[in-house]
C-alpha cells in the first residue's frame, strides 16, 4: 500500500519526493500529462494526493486540470503579500512574497525568476514571517478542518485601507527550499509525516467490500455519503 501523487509538474514532485522517501513513507507518482485512465478499474489501495494545479496550462497540460479566476486589484499597504501554510490541520510557518517584482508568486524553486539579467542583489523574493502571530490563523484553521482541508497555503494581503483581505485557498501549494532551510518548523517533513500517518491508518482498515465507492455505472459518488463510508 502506497500514498499516490497525483500531479502533472515533475520539477514540483521531486522535493515531494525527497521529503517522503526521507521519511520512509512507500509512495508512488501519477503524471498526468498523456496516456488514458480506465475509470471502470477500481483504483489501487492506499492514499491519494491530488498535486494538479490551475497553472498546468501554462506548462502545456491544457487538460490535465482547467480552472479560470477572476481576481479584483486591491492596492496594498505594503509591497507584499502573505502565505499561511498549514498541514494536517496545524499552522507550519507564514512567509510573504514581495510584489514590487511582478505576481508570479509560486514559492516552488522550479518557478524561480531568472536573476540572470544583473539583479543577483536583489533581496529574496520571499521571506519567512517570523513570530506570525495572528488571529486570522486560527480562522484558517478552522475553515480548512470544516472543509475537509488538510494541506494547503491560505493567501492574504493588507490593504491600504486597514482590511486583511484573504484572496486564494492553494490546496496545491508549493514549498521554497530556501525558506524551509530557514524555518523551525518545515513544511515538507510535515507533509510527509502527514501522509505517513494516513497511509499507516489505511493499512490498518479492514478492505472495503468490492465496488463500495460506485454507486452507479457513470455515476461519481456523492462526495457526503463517500465520507460517511470512508470514516464511519
Amino acid at each position: 500500500m502506497k500514498v499516490h501523487v497525483l500531479h502533472e509538474n515533475p520539477d514540483w514532485y521531486a522535493p515531494l519526493d525527497a521529503a517522503l522517501a526521507a521519511a520512509g513513507v512507500a509512495h508512488q507518482q501519477w503524471l498526468l500529462t498523456g496516456g488514458l485512465l480506465d475509470l471502470d478499474d477500481p483504483p489501487p489501495a492506499g492514499v491519494f494526493w491530488s498535486r494538479m494545479s490551475a497553472s498546468s496550462h501554462t506548462r502545456q497540460h491544457p487538460y490535465a486540470k482547467d480552472q479560470a479566476r477572476a481576481q479584483e486589484y486591491l492596492p496594498a499597504a505594503a509591497p507584499f503579500i502573505t502565505r499561511v501554510e498549514i498541514v494536517g490541520g496545524a499552522f507550519v510557518y507564514a512567509i510573504t512574497a514581495d510584489t514590487t517584482r511582478g505576481f508570479e508568486l509560486c514559492p516552488a524553486d522550479a518557478c524561480a525568476v531568472d536573476q540572470a539579467s544583473g539583479a543577483v542583489d536583489q533581496p529574496a523574493l520571499f521571506a519567512l514571517r517570523k513570530n506570525f502571530d495572528h488571529p486570522v490563523v486560527g480562522r484558517y484553521l478552522e475553515f480548512a478542518r470544516r472543509h475537509g482541508i488538510e494541506i494547503a497555503g491560505f493567501e492574504f494581503i493588507e490593504t491600504a485601507d486597514g482590511r486583511l483581505v484573504t484572496y486564494d485557498v492553494n490546496t496545491t501549494t508549493n514549498y521554497n527550499a530556501e525558506i524551509e532551510a530557514a524555518a523551525q518548523r518545515p513544511a515538507l517533513p510535515e507533509v510527509a509525516a502527514f501522509l505517513g500517518r494516513l497511509l499507516d491508518e489505511e493499512t490498518r482498515r479492514p478492505p472495503a467490500e468490492p465496488g463500495w465507492w460506485r454507486e452507479q455505472p457513470g455515476r461519481i459518488p456523492d462526495a457526503e455519503a463517500m465520507a460517511e463510508r470512508r470514516f464511519g
